[in-house]
């Protein structure tokens, strides 16, 4: 089931309850106005406020409905994911990024793009005991195509790697929602990366909570047979905003590394 369905659903029945006001509307009006040619009135005039009622479903209520926040909030009801999430990627070669994905809704279904960071732990020469992590951007992926039977997706991507320049908006370039600040990754142009095509596939946790938090899954490029595995919790108000500011993103990416090889020990030890 597509809970994105809701959207056309509810427009249809705004269009229909507007469509049968101004039947009542004509039958009481033209029929108490004039006997001559009623039908003939009567149908003209049904004609044009039928197509005056879809236009202003279609391009006025619906769109201003489908963004308003809080309506989509509650259409979608425990469906709701949109916002922005943090990802654990892990690659059977051992190869190990986190990314930030952002999650991007119409009235006719989703978008997801993101960032990939790819990272290493060194050794830290002032603190033997302890390991520094190198950190830097790796690429930039959307989705193509989104397939939703939820609590699954399954999306094509395009991926390019290693862009010119792959960073976060300006603290100008995000959007403000209704009860939070949201960060809107933007599409950019990059005539050097290397794209990549893929599909992938994620289940969001249906829980206590009244919407979706955590997800996992897998992607893997076409052509390749190294799956990726990811595991992804959604981040709140407090932490998008440590992620748009250029001085305390790469600290709280660093921050998010942590916490998930002490949650990754934590389940080895339990396994």
């Amino acid at each position: 089931m597509n809970p994105y369905s809701r959207f056309s659903s509810f427009s249809s029945a705004v269009y229909f309850v507007l469509l049968g006001f101004s039947f009542t509307f004509i039958r009481s009006e033209i029929s108490d106005a004039t006997q001559h040619n009623y039908a003939i009135w009567e149908s003209l005039l049904f004609f044009i406020l039928a197509l005056s009622n879809w236009f202003l479903v279609e391009f006025l209520i619906a769109p201003f409905f489908s963004s308003t926040k809080i309506v989509r909030k509650a259409l979608l009801g425990s469906s709701y994911i949109e916002g922005v999430w943090i990802e654990d990627v892990q690659a059977p070669d051992g190869d190990q990024a986190i990314a930030v994905v952002c999650i991007r809704g119409d009235s006719g279904g989703l978008t997801i793009s993101g960032i990939n960071y790819s990272y290493g732990f060194t050794d830290n020469i002032d603190k033997p005991q302890s390991k520094s992590i190198d950190i830097k951007p790796s690429g930039i992926f959307k989705s193509r195509n989104i397939v939703i039977e939820w609590p699954s997706l399954i999306y094509f991507y395009d991926h390019h790697r290693r862009p010119n320049s792959a960073d976060f908006p300006a603290e100008s370039d995000k959007t403000e929602a209704t009860s939070e600040k949201e960060m809107t990754i933007y599409d950019k142009a990059y005539s050097s990366s290397v794209k990549n095509e893929g599909i992938g596939e994620i289940q969001f946790e249906i829980g206590n909570s009244r919407f979706p938090t955590r997800f996992d899954g897998y992607f893997h490029h076409l052509g390749s047979n190294l799956q990726h595995s990811v595991f992804a919790y959604k981040l709140n108000g407090s932490d998008i905003e440590r992620l748009s500011s250029a001085n305390d993103r790469i600290a709280f990416l660093k921050t998010k590394i942590l916490e998930f090889h002490k949650s990754k020990a934590r389940r080895y030890a339990e396994d």
